[in-house]
């Protein structure tokens, strides 16, 4: 294979439309399909979530992915199963297009390989990569998934320089609340953008829904405040820009419905969109784990 036929396989990809599907990751129930990754390589079978119920006696790629990896919770907060890997699948997904996106998924013409940093990490913290072969079987994707390897093994020393993480900002100030910037937001609609990510039984009393979502966004913007890290960077796929969720606590003081995702526009901060808490989730763990007690599953 001539580094042009390289070079080809990953420009065919790059050309191709990614569908705006539901991007904030909720109610995912398996693989996404129609995504960059699951184009570009063919990654052998993926577990469904009737499989990871009745208890698979194989593992499959996201399995051994989470082995190699230090140790997380891969399921997120209220998983439909304990064994779920949405939140890894998820993260492996648009961590890949955004590499693509950056040209950080790199050929070696000379030994017909391909790499990309998958942005994780072993206890001992060596990096993981994902090393790709091509593909020669007619009508399917241009590479198959050769495995997971650490910085060091020999299978990567063809490549002269190994790529970096697929970045996202480079504006520290994206990453970290600013207490001092006001937040404007208008009640009404943000309510009729997002009446689905409310609790149900608020939703038939819009107005009264427009109170509470008033104050507790008050509360949220007193507890980024008093604690910055109380406001998670996240990645918003939908705009591509970094976010930050804010808690929101509709119902109950401390326990908390959904999340606030805003963003900064000059000298304030405005409202981006709501979540749920898993969209939140699985969205913040794009960037870094959680470690914010309301967003963290445990």
């Amino acid at each position: 294979m001539s580094p042009l036929d390289l070079q080809q396989r990953l420009a065919a990809l790059s050309s191709r439309e990614t569908p705006v599907e539901d991007r904030e990751a909720e109610d995912r129930k398996g693989f996404p399909q129609g995504n960059e990754l699951s184009r570009f390589a063919y990654l052998g079978h993926i577990h469904s979530l009737e499989e990871r119920r009745a208890g698979p006696k194989t593992q499959d790629v996201f399995d051994r992915l989470a082995q190699l990896a230090e140790p997380e919770d891969w399921a997120g907060p209220k998983p439909p199963h304990a064994s779920d890997m949405g939140v890894l699948q998820h993260y492996l997904t648009w961590r890949f297009e955004r590499a693509i996106q950056e040209e950080r998924v790199i050929p070696d013409a000379e030994s017909q390989l391909c790499v990309f940093n998958t942005g994780l990490a072993t206890r001992r913290q060596e990096s993981i990569y994902a090393l790709f072969k091509p593909n020669f079987r007619p009508d399917r994707q241009p590479w198959c998934l050769e495995g997971w390897y650490l910085e060091g093994d020999r299978q990567l020393d063809s490549f002269p320089e190994l790529p970096d993480p697929p970045a996202y900002s480079d504006e520290p100030c994206d990453y970290i609340f600013d207490r001092r910037l006001p937040l404007a937001m208008k009640p009404r609609d943000v309510v009729q953008m997002r009446i689905d990510k409310f609790p149900e039984e608020l939703r038939h009393d819009r107005y009264g829904l427009e109170l509470r979502l008033t104050a507790a966004v008050d509360r949220a913007m007193k507890m980024a405040a008093r604690n910055y890290t109380t406001a998670v960077p996240m990645w918003y796929s939908v705009t591509e820009e970094v976010r930050l969720a804010l808690p929101l606590s509709l119902t109950e003081p401390g326990e908390f419905d959904s999340a606030l995702a805003i963003y900064r526009v000059r000298d304030r901060y405005r409202v981006g969109t709501v979540l749920s808490l898993t969209g939140a989730y699985y969205d913040a763990r794009l960037l870094a784990r959680p470690t914010a007690p309301w967003l963290n599953p445990n």
